[in-house]
């Protein structure tokens, strides 16, 4: 007795359907995962390639505005110190002096010194003393202008009793030294001084405070007594 089977061809159907749904749906997976890994790999090379390239760039630039303004600093700095002169100097006159100060650099020469018995019609108020009118002109050779009232105090030394006088910008019959002096300008002007009697003298300009001191000789007269 032959026994004949009996194919369930549905359930056959039916496998063979699934079977296909789970290989393409495999497929769609490996499909949608390979560009979304692609992608994150292509942005993160480039993120890391801009990365190396700018950094170098930005510190080279900023490096270099560094260095600028440090030298900038630097120029400003040295344009704007002042030295001062040191030590003391002896002249005699119609001698030319530099002066070295905190006010500027100048010359100095000494063209001539007087004894009026009187200035502004006034006698010297002291019955041993006498007037003394020193001539000199002033040389800028400073950069910048200087104020000539300042050039003018300067001092007298009586060398016999070691005494110092100031100079007086009061009288008429002087010509002070006023205004400012130009750069490379040379003004004239005098000093004058009320001191008791000595034959030797000494005219200052400078103070070793703000610049170097020159000392110019002067012999008065003996009928100055």
């Amino acid at each position: 007795m032959t026994i004949v089977k009996r194919i369930n061809w549905k359930t056959i159907i039916t496998g063979v359907a699934l079977t296909a749904i789970l290989v393409l749906s495999a497929c769609s997976d490996e499909s949608n995962n390979t560009p979304t890994d692609n992608t994150t790999l292509s942005e993160d090379t480039t993120t890391d390639a801009n990365e190396g390239t700018d950094d170098p760039t930005t510190d080279d630039a900023s490096g270099e505005e560094a260095d600028t303004e440090d030298t900038d600093d630097s120029s400003k700095g040295g344009a704007g110190d002042i030295s001062k002169g040191e030590g003391t100097s002896e002249l005699e006159i119609g001698d030319t002096g530099e002066v070295q100060s905190t006010l500027g650099t100048f010359n100095v020469t000494v063209t001539e010194v007087t004894f009026p018995e009187t200035l502004d019609d006034m006698e010297p108020e002291f019955s041993d003393g006498l007037y003394v009118v020193v001539s000199a002109t002033v040389d800028n050779t400073s950069g910048q202008p200087i104020n000539a009232e300042d050039i003018a105090f300067t001092w007298l030394n009586n060398l016999d009793s070691e005494t110092s006088t100031e100079n007086y910008g009061t009288f008429e019959e002087v010509q002070n030294f006023e205004g400012e002096i130009a750069p490379s300008e040379t003004m004239e002007g005098e000093f004058a001084f009320e001191a008791g009697y000595t034959s030797n003298y000494q005219f200052q300009i400078g103070n070793e405070s703000y610049s170097n001191v020159l000392l110019w000789n002067v012999e008065a007269p003996e009928q100055a007594q």
